[in-house]
């Protein structure tokens, strides 16, 4: 099974209340028939696909990994199928400050790309494995 909306058309997809992940699949997925569950908690949204009340989760690579299946219980659940990519979804993250928080921002971005410019950024991201390849099954 792929992730696409023809083969998760009535399969359960759980999601984090207020995502972006949320929005996707509720405006792209759910009027073609797909239910979307959404959760308060990653911990609340993997017991319950641990347990079957969901068929699969919409989440970023990082968290899923960390909150599921690089453990001993999610020795039994993988990636399906290539990467969802949209616009909705976005490409990357973000830090949210308050509009008038103008030198709170611009001290952000300097701080940030000195860590991009003296290799402190790579450093910090190397353990989260974002340049492994997501492993694909497809059947």
């Amino acid at each position: 099974m792929l992730p696409t909306v023809a083969a998760l058309r009535g399969k359960r997809v759980g999601v984090l209340l207020g995502s972006n992940r949320e929005a996707f699949a509720r405006s792209k997925w759910a009027p073609a028939g797909v239910v979307i569950k959404s959760f308060w908690l990653n911990d609340e949204l993997v017991r319950s696909l641990v347990a079957g009340h969901i068929d699969a989760t919409l989440q970023g690579t990082v968290e899923i990994r960390k909150a599921l299946l690089n453990t001993a219980v999610g020795q039994d659940f993988d990636f399906l199928g290539p990467a969802v990519s949209a616009e909705l979804l976005g490409d990357g993250v973000a830090i949210a400050v308050r509009k008038p928080d103008i030198a709170l921002r611009d001290e952000l971005n300097h701080a940030l790309e000195q860590l991009r410019q003296n290799g402190d950024y790579q450093r910090i991201l190397k353990p989260y494995n974002l340049d492994e390849p997501v492993t694909v099954h497809d059947g």
